[in-house]
């Protein structure tokens, strides 16, 4: 965790990682879970937002499900969010969308932000 606090010091960011960082780590970070042992694990180690991932395979009917018993949990789903699923997301209690490769090409971009305007 030294390298990751050296990396980020100084600068106005969230380090986005596949699993829970140990406690020590000083600036915000993001760990990913999929299971209910990571969110677990993720609450323990003082984090409230969570990447939920891979959220194309979880399925929007997996925030529900963890947050009935973590309510105190902040589910942000990534890998596999776009303009086709990106609602049902919100509406299942996402705090927060993070997206790819659904802003890589101007057109599905395009869409995605008409479908979030809606919402």
């Amino acid at each position: 965790m030294q390298d990751f606090d050296e990396l980020l010091a100084g600068r106005p960011l969230v380090a986005i990682l596949r699993s829970v960082p140990a406690p020590r780590a000083s600036q915000p970070h993001l760990p990913g879970v999929a299971t209910a042992s990571e969110v677990h694990h993720a609450l323990n180690a003082g984090c409230r937002w969570l990447k939920a991932f891979p959220a194309g395979s979880l399925g929007p009917g997996w925030l529900p499900e963890m947050r009935g018993p973590f309510p105190e949990a902040r589910f942000v789903p990534m890998g596999g969010i776009d303009a086709g699923n990106a609602r049902a997301y919100l509406a299942a209690g996402a705090a927060a969308l993070g997206v790819g490769s659904a802003v890589t090409h101007e057109d599905t971009l395009a869409v995605l932000l008409a479908v979030l305007a809606a919402t």
